[in-house]
């Protein structure tokens, strides 16, 4: 079964957070997003996600875009 990318965004985005050592309030706040929005993402049901909120995550982290879209 295949998986949905939107759950393989939010794995990655979820291990590369704790990589981080950031709680998801943390990265949410210093990337400008709600926090239920972060815990949407990496949630089971997750939303999709913009390019913007992905670029903002990825800076957050000190990493390129397409680190952060390694899927």
């Amino acid at each position: 079964m295949k998986t949905d990318i939107r759950l393989k965004f939010g794995k990655q985005l979820q291990r590369l957070r704790r990589e981080h050592d950031f709680t998801q309030e943390e990265l949410a706040r210093k990337a400008g997003i709600h926090p239920r929005y972060l815990q949407n993402l990496e949630g089971s049901r997750p939303n999709a996600v913009t390019i913007v909120t992905q670029e903002k995550l990825a800076r957050v982290l000190g990493i390129s875009l397409g680190e952060l879209m390694n899927l």
